[in-house]
């Protein structure tokens, strides 16, 4: 209700200033009085619509790295989850109950040293068993165990957002930061309410 007022408003004002005006001075002015606040009421409704769109930008980079990474990998992991190490042929299965999956919930500038750290672990193809299709991840094989790592790469595009629209705010990037993993945490917690008990495995963990 409040988003539909503020998008007509324009219109709204335009109409009532002309109306308002006939009655104090003549139609001419009222006229050019309506015109006026409707630019400004336009000026002032494209403001706050790019300001919600810069706002969104933490919840939609969030929303990316759930698609693009979270899931896919989710739906691999199950009773006879086969994987392959980078340069070793040889196929391993490891069932669910055997698999970690940690993504690091670091600020914009403790990324780069994650992501050296991550880079260091043996790469991974995990396969799909419904189709002939493979996904990589990083991490390291502890005993019997599959412990994978990943960070949100994506968060490299909040950061030279910051540096393009706000240059260096460093209260402004960790809320924004927060709210990046707030809306991975809650795009998890969704999927897990409606039987996706592999997301279950995922832990946001400190560096």
């Amino acid at each position: 209700m409040k988003k539909s007022i503020i998008n007509f408003s324009p219109t709204i004002i335009s109409i009532l200033l002309p109306i308002i005006a006939v009655d104090t001075f003549d139609l001419y002015i009222g006229l050019v009085v309506g015109g006026l606040g409707m630019y400004i009421m336009y000026i002032i409704n494209r403001m706050i619509n790019i300001q919600r769109k810069k706002e969104a930008i933490p919840e939609v980079l969030a929303t990316g790295y759930y698609l693009n990474f979270i899931e896919p990998l989710s739906s691999r992991i199950n009773e006879t989850t086969r994987i392959i190490k980078e340069n070793e042929p040889k196929e391993i299965v490891f069932a669910s109950k055997d698999i970690e999956v940690n993504i690091y919930k670091s600020d914009l500038k403790q990324l780069p040293a994650v992501k050296k750290e991550v880079n260091k672990l043996d790469k991974f193809s995990i396969k799909d068993n419904r189709q002939d299709k493979s996904f990589s991840v990083r991490g390291k094989i502890v005993g019997e165990k599959l412990k994978i790592y990943d960070f949100p790469n994506t968060l490299f595009s909040l950061q030279n957002h910051f540096i393009n629209e706000f240059g260096d705010k460093t209260v402004m990037k960790n809320e924004y930061t927060e709210r990046f993993y707030e809306k991975v945490d809650k795009l998890i917690s969704e999927k897990i309410s409606t039987g996706q008990v592999e997301l279950m495995k995922i832990e946001l963990i400190t560096p």
